[in-house]
């Protein structure tokens, strides 16, 4: 599990629930048709919906008011999700994060290629127009370290050429997914459409977006005679990247490519130009017309967190309350309560107002005070007993 839910769990009213789906050739080999459609790991997603939907009751979670939330390829999963019909009453919600559905790589537009050039990496020489069946089953036979080595070895063979599309993931199949995600949201018609506005979504993107290109350059630096510690060169970008992304999305339009890196490309006289134009390929605002601000992160300022609404704010020490009870009170509970509560005057104790921390009778705080309610023995000793249900609960939900 790459995602740490605890923090979320904890600070929020949420039982947050993590998932695992196949992925790279195993969760999306397709043909284009029978006999591999492709999107399994979209079906293995949507099973572990069914799962939450059916069983999310027995650990205190409510059925009828789920969210689904995904980050980078994750956001483009369930934006995907959100468009398709046959996930009506598995979720409301929709937290798309670095990645939504009409994005120019939400999905794999020329993955038959890619099948194909698998196959004679792993002695497989039935191509899919040829023989479908033949060659699926070639490919069945090998095992996953012989696939994935493929994988390996066409990823160092595609560098050679920019690549600006997404050589594997979701792609048309007319089932999960019916049609281009652009397509779908402006047919308002469509079944996609009606269940995409039926749903509450959130997107949203970081201020740094693009540093992401950064990290894909690393491999083309030997080939195209650069160092990205300098920074990305204009040449390569209007060169190399601009076309690829135009041959991909946009028909090979010469007129679109050059649009782009005029609007990209760092004019002369802006200081150091190649690390300029780094930063305008790299560098995404938030913050535009017609939306509202988001204040810039400041680690040094710790404890603040952002409020949304209608107008966004900052707020500070986000559910104090429940954060000492878990910080402060379980410890000193741990510690102190092993054969029955100390014994002290009552005189200075404070009421506890955490709700998670409440019990039959009043809960004082005993870390701040050294004395929780001299008639609490048997609450202390329960409060113990459900904490550690509680872990064990846990453990069982990840």
């Amino acid at each position: 599990m790459k995602r740490d839910g605890s923090t979320l769990a904890l600070t929020g009213d949420v039982i947050v629930v993590t998932i695992n789906y196949r992925l790279g050739i195993f969760g999306f080999l397709s043909f284009g048709g029978p006999p591999a459609v492709g999107n399994y790991a979209m079906w293995d997603q949507q099973l572990a919906f069914w799962w939450v939907k059916l069983n999310i009751a027995d650990y205190g979670g409510n059925p009828d008011s789920i969210t689904i939330y995904g980050e980078s390829a994750g956001g483009f999963s369930v934006s995907l999700h959100a468009l398709h019909p046959g996930n009506q009453g598995l979720f409301q919600r929709v937290i798309s994060d670095s990645g939504v559905g009409n994005s120019l790589v939400a999905y794999s537009r020329n993955i038959i290629k890619l099948v194909d050039d698998i196959g004679p990496l792993v002695n497989c020489t039935n191509r899919t127009v040829s023989l479908p069946q033949l060659y699926l089953e070639c490919l069945s036979n090998k095992s996953a370290i012989d696939l994935q080595t493929a994988m390996n070895t066409l990823s160092t063979t595609y560098t050679q050429d920019v690549q600006m599309s997404s050589p594997i993931g979701p792609v048309i199949d007319g089932d999960f997914l019916k049609d281009d995600p652009v397509k779908l949201l402006n047919d308002k018609s469509s079944q996609s459409y009606q269940f995409f506005r039926s749903l509450d979504v959130m997107t949203g993107v970081n201020s740094g977006e693009g540093f992401l290109v950064l990290i894909f350059m690393n491999g083309y630096q030997p080939i195209f005679h650069f160092n990205i510690a300098q920074g990305i060169p204009t040449s390569f970008l209007c060169d190399h990247m601009i076309p690829s992304l135009t041959r991909s999305y946009f028909n090979n339009n010469p007129y679109v490519a050059k649009a782009i890196c005029d609007y990209y490309k760092v004019k002369a006289g802006n200081g150091n130009r190649i690390s300029v134009q780094s930063m305008e390929i790299a560098n995404m605002n938030p913050n535009g017309a017609d939306l509202p601000a988001w204040p810039v992160y400041n680690p040094s300022n710790y404890g603040t967190y952002v409020k949304l609404d209608q107008n966004i704010t900052q707020g500070r020490n986000l559910f104090k309350n429940q954060v000492n009870f878990w910080l402060n009170e379980i410890p000193y509970i741990l510690q102190h309560n092993t054969t029955g509560p100390p014994v002290v005057s009552t005189s200075t104790m404070q009421p506890m107002t955490s709700r998670r921390s409440q019990s039959s009778g009043p809960m004082t705080s005993p870390s701040t005070t050294g004395n929780p309610n001299p008639n609490a023995g048997k609450e202390l000793q329960f409060s113990v007993i459900l904490l550690l249900l509680c872990v064990l609960k846990s453990t069982l939900v990840y």
